[in-house]
């Protein structure tokens, strides 16, 4: 037994990095607190060992800690033939102590797993980090990794996500691997293996899906929460055999399951719905059964990640089932503002033929739930979560909703929210003011409307942000206060010259050229950025193709496509079949100069359509 203890001791010795080493990211100082994992403690005696034995290995590690001279003048004391026994034969505790024959059965005691050199005293780098993770997780025995390797391998997991490369996620790859790993190492038995899930896991979730695709991190999130709950229940079911407990930091919280549900939600996978529906019945199900960890109760948000998978749905009746979950959720107050929006979302996607009618039954809803525990009539507890406020999110939703009715009063009723927001604003309701979106998207109600004069109702809204722009970009320089105010941006020009394009109004083509000069004349003046894109020039030649009134449209379409092409803007097969079209419904009036030019300007762009044509190798322009 002392020659066993021995070995293991110097075996250990000699595998240890020294103390005067650096430990800066190594494993260290780990391993020299790990002493006793490796070998039998000296200080504690086994009951299987005879006294004898007991005092011999007192004897041994006494002797092991004595300098190398007091060795040797122990050894020059040993050769005298007298000093053998320096006690009397009645007090030698082996002339004394009775035989003691004890049968057991006892486990051969295993080699201890040594540590590689190469991973002793390791600064984690760029240039080491792949040959570390190899060597940690293929050149150890599955259950007997050394508590020094388990540390290390928690230290790279932090290096490689503080170290992960966006374009290719190699270190993203890395962190994911070593998690696997110390997942299986803790399952087949190495009851070592401690990391706290908010420090180790929850990063690798977050950075997955921040990071990565959801449609492709969304197998690797649910096999790592599946994983955890695995170990979970297996460590649960065979704690009445050993006193192997999994800690509390060791199994998902909250927060772990809200991040794998957030990748499913936004994966897309038709599936996705079930899915999150069965985590929440495993969550509600390990709180009923579990007492021996604190319960996880799903949250507004956990809820949320199941109505926007709804919403993300293609199915026909996606929308109808993320209003169905939504009232379920609202007796036990799990919904917010968000849930609402969510909820509206889902309508707004829908090709439903009542769809903005839902869309905006919710948001009525919303407003008369307020108003109601506002004034005291509600019989719920008032607070934020019973009773959540509209915001200017769930008003521009409603109207993006409208936008893509096809019912005759879809403009004037987004009109009409659009004015609600601004008086609840007035009113000092918070949260409420329209943005630059909500603005864009009642233009686009507008121009999307059959009804007559809608191109001049969407020219008079954009006339208006731009007059309030303009007088607050003069009241800033009186030195006057400045006031939330939203500036049309050039998408906002492009909706209003789109609506002018789909007009049948004459002269429309008109309105559409002056909103482009404008254009140009407002951008970089102040806060205005309104330099026009491809699309925006294929607008004002659509306008110009789709009007019969103006004279000499080919020349007119000319000097749209050099003034494109002096914007640097390259154009496409819209802007080509656009001007052709121009060139095709030009009226003369008899002139022939009128005549040659448009059949000049229809030749040349046939001539450059072929060009671009060959230049792509056929593949289109």
């Amino acid at each position: 037994s002392c020659c066993i203890n021995s070995t293991s001791a110097s075996t250990v010795d000699h595998h240890l990095p020294h103390q005067s080493q650096r430990t800066d990211h190594s494993i260290a100082t780990a391993s020299r607190h790990s002493m006793s994992t490796f070998s039998p403690s000296f200080g504690e005696y086994d009951a299987t060992e005879s006294i004898s034995e007991q005092v011999s290995i007192a004897l041994h590690h006494r002797q092991g800690q004595q300098s190398p001279r007091q060795q040797q003048q122990l050894r020059i004391r040993n050769t005298n033939p007298r000093s053998l026994n320096p006690f009397p034969t009645a007090d030698d505790i082996r002339a004394t102590a009775a035989p003691i024959t004890i049968t057991t059965t006892t486990t051969p005691i295993s080699p201890p797993i040594a540590i590689d050199p190469a991973l002793q005293n390791i600064r984690l780098g760029k240039k080491n980090i792949h040959k570390v993770i190899a060597k940690l997780t293929s050149d150890y025995p599955l259950g007997s990794v050394p508590p020094p390797l388990l540390d290390l391998s928690i230290l790279a997991i932090d290096y490689c996500l503080a170290h992960n490369q966006h374009e290719s996620n190699i270190g993203l790859h890395n962190a994911i691997k070593l998690i696997f790993w110390l997942v299986s190492e803790r399952n087949a038995g190495n009851t070592n293996v401690e990391f706290n899930v908010d420090q180790i896991l929850n990063p690798i979730l977050n950075e997955g899906r921040r990071r990565s695709r959801p449609e492709e991190f969304c197998s690797v999130a649910m096999e790592l929460l599946v994983g955890l709950e695995h170990l979970r229940d297996s460590t649960i079911a065979n704690s009445h055999d050993n006193d192997d407990v999994l800690p509390s930091t060791m199994m998902p919280n909250i927060k772990t399951y809200n991040m794998v549900m957030d990748t499913i939600s936004k994966s897309k996978l038709p599936e996705a719905p079930s899915l999150i529906r069965d985590i929440l019945s495993r969550m509600k199900q390990q709180q009923q059964t579990d007492h021996n960890y604190p319960p996880i109760t799903p949250d507004t948000i956990s809820y949320n990640t199941l109505l926007y998978a709804f919403s993300q749905s293609t199915h026909p009746q996606a929308a109808h089932e993320c209003e169905a979950s939504l009232r379920t959720f609202l007796p036990h107050n799990n919904v917010d503002t968000i849930s609402y929006n969510i909820a509206m979302h889902a309508w707004n996607r829908s090709t439903d033929r009542f769809a903005a009618q839902r869309a905006e039954a919710l948001l009525r809803e919303m407003q008369e739930r307020y108003n109601d525990e506002v004034e005291g009539s509600s019989s719920s507890v008032v607070g934020e979560h019973c009773c959540p406020l509209p915001n200017c999110v769930s008003f521009t939703t409603v109207i993006n909703a409208w936008g893509k009715s096809r019912e005759l009063d879809a403009a004037e009723r987004a009109g009409e929210l659009l004015q609600l927001m601004q008086d609840l604003t007035d009113r000092g309701i918070p949260n409420l003011s329209p943005n630059i979106l909500t603005f864009n998207a009642v233009l686009n109600a507008w121009a999307k409307s059959p009804l007559p004069h809608a191109a001049r109702r969407a020219e008079s809204l954009l006339d208006d942000m731009i007059r309030r722009t303009t007088n607050n970009n003069i009241n800033n320089e009186a030195g006057g206060g400045a006031t939330t105010i939203v500036v049309p941006e050039m998408i906002s020009f492009s909706i209003c010259i789109k609506a002018w394009a789909a007009s049948d109004e004459r002269g429309a083509s008109t309105h559409a050229l002056a909103l482009l000069k404008r254009m140009s004349e407002l951008d970089g003046d102040g806060w205005f950025r309104t330099r026009p894109d491809v699309g925006t020039f294929n607008s004002v030649l659509r306008a110009l193709a789709n009007d019969s009134d103006p004279k000499n449209k080919a020349w007119k379409a000319k000097e749209v496509l050099e003034q494109m092409e002096g914007w640097g803007r390259e154009p496409d097969l819209q802007t080509f079949n656009n001007v052709l079209r121009c060139c095709c419904t030009t009226r003369s009036d008899g002139d022939a100069g009128v005549r040659r030019d448009a059949v000049r300007l229809a030749t040349q762009t046939l001539l450059r359509l072929r060009r671009e044509w060959e230049r792509s190798g056929g593949g289109g322009i």
